[in-house]
C-alpha cells in the first residue's frame, strides 16, 4: 500500500461527465475491491462513497459530482480517500467545476430585460458582453474561480434572484445617465460628453475639462471663481428623474507626490452621505438623493488655493458613476496694464516658449491683458513729492543728436506713474510701465537731471589701530525714499561725483592758517562703491548698508592740501553732487507696479518681466541669517512648506529682495562661460575675479574635458543678460512649489514698507483699555527693519492734545493715551530719523468695544486698507477680496473673525501695505 499522497499543487478538474478516480496502490491483487470516500476540503464532510477495484496496481473510481444546470453549485474543492485491504491512502486535492455560466436578466416585473451589457472577472480573467435580445447570455471556457459580475450602462442591481450555481438570474432596473449642469462644457463652447455603453475605455477618454481661477475672489455671478466650487448634476432627461433616485459621486485627487506642498485649506467633499467605495486618501465618494421635484442635485468641492493641482470627478447614476466625467484644474489669473508712451512698446509676453506667459503657464498662471495706456502728458515740475517733472526728457540727454523724447521713471515720479493704474482688477492687476530709462537718486524736485546734491560737514576721524587721522569717509546718498532698480546695471557708469569741493569754516576755533581755504575734490580721490549690502566701517560703528544703497568714497591723501588739514584736527565741509548713472536695461517692482526700460531683445525683456512679476508672487522665499524674521516673512511661506525646501536662495549681491541662483553656484563648478562681444565663448577658471561673474552659468569639467552646465537655470536668479534669458528654464525645481502654492490672491507688494511694530516688525498699535490705561507702545523702524534710536517725535492723539519725546535705543516710544472713547480714535506720529527728513503716520485706535464695527475698521486702517473719505463698504469689500471672502461688504462675523485671525497669523505681512502717513 502506498503511503499518503500530500501534494501542495491544487488540480482543476472540468467536469464534463463523471470525473475518474485514480491512486497507485502496492501490494494489492488486481481485480480487489477497494472504496474511494470524496471529503470536501472546508470541512472534511464526506460528499460521495464509491467503491472500485484494483487494476495493474492502480485503485480506479469513477465520480459523478451532479455539478448540473440544477445544482446549487458550480464547483467542489476535494480531496479523496482509497481503502484497499484495510489500508488507506489520501489524494491530493482536486477542483471541480463546470467551465460555463449561463445568466439571465429580468427587470423589476421579472420580465426579459435585453441587450444589458455586463462585465464578467474571474481572477484576471474579464470578459464583456451583452446579455443580447434573448436576455439570456452563456460564458463557456471559463477556469475556476468566483465569478464577479459588473452591470454597465444605466443598469443597476436590483437583487439576484439566483446567485448560485452555473445558472443565475438578475433582476436589474434602468436609471437615467446624470451629466453635469455646472461646471457646463457647453458654457465654453464645448460638447456634453457621457458614456454610450459605460465601458472603462470610454470612461477614461471621454471627459471635458474645467478651469478653476482659486485666486480671484468669490463672486455669485460667476461660480468659476474661488477655491470652493459648487457642482450641480442633473439626468441626461431631466424630466424623468424621479424623487429619490440617486446620484453617485467620486472625486479622485492625484497621488500626493504630483499634488502641490500647500496643505491650507485642506482638500473636502462636500454633501450627501460618504460612502466606501472610494479608496485611500487619494478618493472620495458620495451618495446623494434627488428631491421630490427630481431636478438637480448638488455638492461642493474645496480645491485648495494652489495652482496647478488637478482633481477628476466621475457621477453615475450607479456606485460606479460613469455616467460622465469631469477634469478640474486649479489656475490663477493675473490681469497687466501697460502704460507708456506712443513711441515705446511692450515685448509680447504671449508668443513663444521662452516668454513670460510661458513661464507662468508652467505654475498654473495665466497673465492675461486688460489695458494700453498710452501717455503723452508729464508731472508738472512743481508738483507733490514723487510726482515730480523728469518724466518726459529730451532723447538727446542719450544719445547725442537724437531727437523727440524718452520715458523717465524714477524716486521723483513713480507716485504720478501709479496714479494712471486703472485698478479694475484691484490686488490682482499689476502695472507695467515701459521706460527707455530708469533712474536712481534724483531729486524729487526735478530741479536738475539725475542728480543729487549733498553737504556735509568732515570732523577728522582717527583710526584706532594706529591712532593716526583717517582721510576716508563714506558718502551717503541722503534719498533713502528711491525707486529701486538692479544695482548692477549700475556698474557702466555708476555714479559720478561732479563739482565736488571741499572748504574749511571761518572759526575761532580753526587756527587761523587753516580758516577759510577751499578747493575743488580731485576725481582721482573719488571711487564708487558697487556693492549694496557691503558692511562699512563708518567711525568705527561698523554701519551695515541695505540693499540697494550706494554712495562715494573720498580718500585724501595725506600730502594733499585737504589731507594736512584733516591731520590737523579742522573739520571740513564737503559739498558736491551725486549723478546716478542710467539704467540700460532693468526691471523694478514696487508695490504692484513694475517698471522696465525699453529693451530691444525680447527674451531678455521677457526674462526681466517674468522675473519681477516672480517677486510679485512671493518668489523666491529665502530665510536670510542676517535678516529680521519680520524680513523673511515679506515672502511668506504658505501653510505646508518651510525655507529649507529652498537652498539656493540667496539676498543682496546689489539686488533688492531674494533670488535664487540655482545652478550658478555649485561647489563642482570649475569654469564659468563667458560670451565674447563678437558671439564666441571662452571658459573662464573659477579664480580671481572670474569667480565673482556670478552673472555667468558655471561649468564642471567631465572625463572627457568637456565643461557641462551645473543644474538649471532659474527665472528668479538676479541676473538680466541674454544668455542667461535665452537658457532659463523657468521657476526651477526650489522654486516651483512655492509659485504653485501661493495663493496669489494679491499681487501687490511693498519694498518700502514703513516700518513700525513688534519685536518681529508686525505693524501693531498697542491701545490698551483705558481702566486701568496703559501706554501706547510703538516701535519704530526704517525700510530694513532696523530701529529708529533717538528719533525725535511728536504725537498727536485723538483728544488733540500733543506729547513729544525721543525714541529709545530700540526705537521705541511710550505714551499714556486719554480714552479713546467709544468710537477709538486716532493718533498721528510726526518723527524725524537721524540724519534724515520728518515722517508722518496715522494709527487708529480700536473703540471699547473689542468686538464693534469701530475695532474691526481700527484694525482695517493699520494693515493698511481703507482711504481717507472711503465708504465703510467699499473698506471692507477691499479686505474681503484679499483674503477670498464673500463680497458683502458688511462686517459679518466671519470678516471680523479673518480680521482677528492677522494678528497671530504670519501671512499678515503680505496683506500689509505698510503706513506712510498716507491716510
Amino acid at each position: 500500500m502506498s503511503d499518503t499522497i500530500e501534494s501542495a499543487e491544487l488540480q482543476h478538474v472540468a467536469v464534463d461527465g463523471d470525473v475518474d478516480l485514480r491512486t497507485v496502490v502496492t501490494g494489492a491483487e488486481d481485480g480487489a475491491a477497494c472504496t474511494f470516500e470524496v471529503h470536501k476540503v472546508d470541512d472534511d464532510s464526506v460528499v460521495a462513497t464509491i467503491q472500485g477495484e484494483v487494476q495493474e496496481g492502480v485503485a480506479v473510481g469513477s465520480w459523478d459530482p451532479q455539478l448540473t444546470p440544477d445544482g446549487d453549485e458550480r464547483g467542489l474543492r476535494v480531496y479523496y480517500t482509497v481503502t484497499v485491504d484495510d489500508q488507506t491512502t489520501r489524494s491530493q486535492e482536486l477542483e471541480v467545476y463546470l467551465d460555463w455560466v449561463e445568466i439571465s436578466s429580468v427587470d423589476e416585473e421579472d420580465q426579459p430585460l435585453a441587450d444589458v451589457p455586463y462585465k464578467l472577472k474571474i481572477g484576471e480573467l474579464l470578459r464583456e458582453g451583452s446579455t443580447g435580445s434573448a436576455a439570456t447570455y452563456r460564458e463557456a471556457g471559463l477556469p475556476p474561480g468566483e465569478l464577479d459580475f459588473e452591470w454597465c450602462g444605466p443598469y443597476q442591481l436590483v437583487e439576484w434572484v439566483d446567485d448560485k450555481g452555473p445558472k443565475r438570474k438578475a433582476k436589474l432596473k434602468k436609471v437615467h445617465r446624470l451629466k453635469f449642469l455646472w461646471p457646463d462644457p457647453e458654457r465654453s463652447g464645448g460638447r456634453r460628453l457621457w458614456f454610450e455603453d459605460g465601458t472603462e475605455l470610454e470612461l477614461q477618454d471621454r471627459f471635458h475639462a474645467h478651469t478653476q481661477w482659486v485666486n480671484l475672489p468669490v463672486d455669485p455671478g460667476a461660480s468659476e471663481r474661488g477655491s470652493r466650487l459648487t457642482l450641480k448634476v442633473v439626468g441626461d432627461e431631466r424630466d424623468a428623474v424621479k424623487a429619490g433616485d440617486k446620484a453617485f459621486v467620486k472625486v479622485v485627487w492625484p497621488p500626493a507626490d504630483q499634488r502641490s506642498k500647500r496643505t491650507e485649506p485642506a482638500r473636502e467633499l462636500v454633501g450627501g452621505a460618504a460612502k466606501p467605495w472610494t479608496q485611500g486618501d487619494d478618493e472620495k465618494g458620495l451618495e446623494l438623493t434627488f428631491g421630490a421635484d427630481g431636478g438637480e442635485v448638488s455638492f461642493e468641492l474645496e480645491l485648495g488655493r494652489a495652482g496647478g493641482d488637478q482633481v477628476t470627478v466621475h457621477v453615475g447614476c450607479t456606485d460606479r458613476c460613469e455616467d460622465a466625467k469631469l477634469v478640474i484644474t486649479n489656475r490663477r489669473k493675473v490681469w497687466y496694464q501697460t502704460t507708456r508712451m506712443a513711441h515705446q512698446a511692450l515685448v509680447d509676453l504671449h508668443e513663444g516658449e521662452a516668454t513670460a506667459r510661458a513661464w507662468l503657464d508652467a505654475v498654473a498662471v495665466e497673465l492675461e491683458a486688460e489695458e494700453d495706456v498710452v501717455w503723452d502728458d508729464a508731472p508738472a515740475l512743481d508738483g507733490p513729492a514723487k510726482e515730480r517733472g523728469l518724466a518726459r526728457v529730451p532723447a538727446a540727454w542719450f544719445e547725442a543728436g537724437a531727437a523727440g523724447e524718452r520715458a523717465i521713471v524714477g524716486s521723483h515720479n513713480w507716485e504720478w506713474f501709479k496714479k494712471k493704474f486703472l485698478r479694475r482688477n484691484g490686488a490682482l492687476g499689476v502695472h507695467l510701465v515701459v521706460a527707455d530709462a530708469i533712474v536712481w537718486g534724483t531729486q524729487w524736485d526735478g530741479s536738475t537731471a539725475f542728480s543729487q546734491a549733498f553737504s556735509i560737514e568732515w570732523p577728522p576721524e582717527v583710526d584706532a589701530d594706529t591712532g593716526q587721522p583717517t582721510l576716508a569717509r563714506f558718502v551717503f546718498l541722503p534719498n533713502r525714499e528711491r525707486f529701486e532698480v538692479f544695482p548692477q546695471a549700475l556698474h557702466d557708469g555708476g555714479l559720478t561725483l561732479r563739482g565736488a569741493t571741499w572748504s574749511t569754516p571761518n572759526r575761532r576755533s580753526v587756527p587761523r592758517r587753516f580758516r577759510n581755504r577751499s578747493g575743488p575734490i580731485d576725481p582721482a580721490w573719488v571711487r564708487i562703491d558697487r556693492h549694496a549690502g557691503r558692511a562699512v566701517d563708518e567711525g568705527g560703528g561698523g554701519a551695515v548698508l541695505s540693499d540697494g544703497v550706494k554712495g562715494a568714497w573720498i580718500t585724501f591723501p595725506a600730502e594733499s592740501e585737504p589731507g594736512q588739514v584733516l591731520a590737523a584736527g579742522v573739520t571740513l565741509r564737503v559739498r558736491g553732487r551725486l549723478h546716478p548713472g542710467q539704467v540700460g536695461r532693468a526691471g523694478s517692482t514696487q508695490g504692484f507696479q513694475i517698471v522696465t526700460t525699453a529693451v530691444p531683445d525680447p527674451g531678455l525683456a521677457n526674462f526681466i518681466i517674468a522675473h519681477e512679476l516672480g517677486h510679485n508672487m512671493r518668489q523666491s522665499p529665502v530665510r536670510d541669517t542676517g535678516a529680521t524674521a519680520a524680513e523673511n516673512r515679506r515672502f511668506y511661506l504658505p501653510p505646508g512648506l518651510e525655507f529649507a525646501d529652498h537652498p539656493h536662495g540667496y539676498r543682496g549681491k546689489g539686488h533688492q529682495g531674494p533670488h535664487c541662483n540655482f545652478g550658478l553656484n555649485d561647489a563642482g563648478a570649475t569654469h564659468i562661460r563667458n560670451v565674447k562681444p563678437d558671439g564666441s565663448e571662452e571658459f573662464l577658471p573659477l579664480s580671481g575675479s572670474a569667480a565673482d561673474q556670478d552673472d555667468y552659468p558655471r561649468l564642471r569639467k567631465q572625463e572627457d574635458g568637456e565643461y557641462v552646465r551645473v543644474g538649471g537655470l532659474c527665472l528668479m536668479y538676479g541676473g538680466a543678460r541674454p544668455k542667461i534669458a535665452e537658457e532659463t528654464v523657468g521657476f526651477c525645481e526650489h522654486c516651483a512649489p512655492y509659485a504653485r502654492a501661493n495663493a496669489l490672491d494679491d499681487m501687490h507688494l511693498d519694498w518700502d514698507v514703513a516700518a513700525f511694530g513688534d519685536e518681529d516688525g508686525d505693524v501693531e498699535a498697542e491701545a490698551e483699555e483705558a481702566d486701568p490705561p496703559e501706554p501706547l507702545r510703538i516701535r519704530l523702524l526704517d525700510a530694513a527693519y532696523r530701529p529708529h534710536a533717538n528719533a525725535a517725535y511728536e504725537l498727536t492723539l485723538p483728544d488733540g492734545s500733543k506729547a513729544s519725546g525721543t525714541t529709545d535705543a530700540d526705537g521705541v516710544l511710550e505714551q499714556p493715551l486719554p480714552a479713546a472713547g467709544p468710537g477709538g480714535g486716532d493718533v498721528r506720529i510726526k518723527y524725524t530719523p537721524e540724519g534724515e527728513d520728518e515722517r508722518e503716520v496715522t494709527v487708529r485706535i480700536p473703540g471699547d468695544d473689542p468686538d464693534g464695527d469701530d475695532a474691526a475698521l481700527a484694525h482695517l486702517h493699520n494693515i493698511g486698507f481703507g482711504a481717507p473719505g472711503q465708504p465703510l463698504e467699499a473698506t471692507v469689500r477691499q479686505f474681503q477680496a484679499a483674503r477670498g471672502l464673500p463680497l458683502t461688504g458688511a462686517l459679518d462675523e466671519t470678516t471680523k473673525d479673518a480680521i482677528d485671525a492677522l494678528f497671530s497669523d504670519e501671512q499678515a505681512d503680505a496683506l500689509r501695505r505698510g503706513l506712510r502717513g498716507e491716510g
